[in-house]
């Protein structure tokens, strides 16, 4: 998909029309992290923190539109003296 507004290791999270389209990976999953990127519109995404499902660490494969960023990108760095 040429509009694919992911790239790998990026944080996601549901929109609420992932409520009606997946059971896990939807408003309930805190944060998932994209693992692939598909030209197809597909993620393939790893749940890191979710409020009901103790399926941490399983990968799910969803379409982009369903889903937003949780975490903005954050750019820092470390100063070690």
């Amino acid at each position: 998909m040429k509009n694919n507004p992911f790239k790998v290791g990026d944080i996601i999270t549901g929109t609420p029309e992932s409520d009606d389209n997946y059971a896990v990976t939807n408003t309930a999953m805190i944060e998932g992290l994209v693992t692939d990127v598909s030209r197809y519109g597909e993620l393939s995404v790893k749940v890191i923190k979710h409020l009901r499902h103790t399926t941490k660490e399983t990968s799910y494969v969803v379409y982009c539109k369903y889903f937003k960023l949780a975490i903005k990108e954050v750019n820092f760095k470390i100063v070690i003296k």
